[in-house]
């Protein structure tokens, strides 16, 4: 893999969600992917794919993704 990007199918392997979970999709997108990052499994700073094939990769909403992304982004991460 190159110093600063990732691909989608690499990231996504390692993401999962569930459904019949009363947690918000957006928060189980975001708490693995700060999962990963804690982890150094996706470094930090790491540039990933464009949100919407991730979102689609991952079958959640564009808006989804964003939201996780953005709470991420929030919390300085």
């Amino acid at each position: 893999m190159s110093e600063s990007s990732l691909t989608v199918d690499a990231v996504v392997s390692r993401l999962t969600v569930d459904r019949s979970s009363p947690v918000p999709l957006y928060f189980q997108v975001a708490q693995e992917l700060q999962r990963l990052i804690d982890t150094e499994a996706l470094p930090a700073g790491t540039r990933l794919t464009n949100e919407i094939e991730f979102a689609d990769r991952l079958g959640v909403s564009r808006p989804t993704m964003r939201r996780a992304i953005q709470y991420l982004v929030d919390r300085g991460l």
